[in-house]
């Protein structure tokens, strides 16, 4: 067995936090194998558990990225329609909308914008 890891004493071929772990003999697992590395597992129970773990992680890596994108797309819309509220309050009270201002205070720099119209 794995030396650098603490076991669990009640649960042969696992370690303390209850993943399995590699072992020198019993069958192969595909889960955890990769190009010349061939990891063994005690039993094949074990190896059903270790797909099943990784299965389990893999849902909640995912559902936690898609609540990150939900939240992220949320404050987006969130920001969008702060900005046009915002935009429309300028509009009603006469202020001058920036690109307009910018171009008044700078030709120089939107010279080809009207050799373009």
């Amino acid at each position: 067995m794995n030396a650098t890891v603490e076991l669990d004493p009640d649960r042969p071929g696992y370690d303390w936090v209850g993943y399995p772990v590699s072992t020198d003999t019993g069958p192969y697992c595909g889960n955890c194998s990769y190009g010349q590395r061939k990891i063994r597992h005690l039993t094949a129970q074990i190896i059903r558990d270790c797909y099943e773990i990784t299965a389990e992680q893999e849902q909640e890596q995912e559902a936690s990225w898609l609540a990150e994108i939900r939240a992220e797309r949320h404050l987006e819309d969130r920001g969008y329609w702060d900005a046009i509220a915002q935009e429309n309050y300028e509009r009603a009270h006469g202020v001058v909308d920036f690109g307009d201002a910018y171009r008044a205070a700078c030709p120089w720099l939107f010279e080809d914008e009207r050799a373009a119209a």
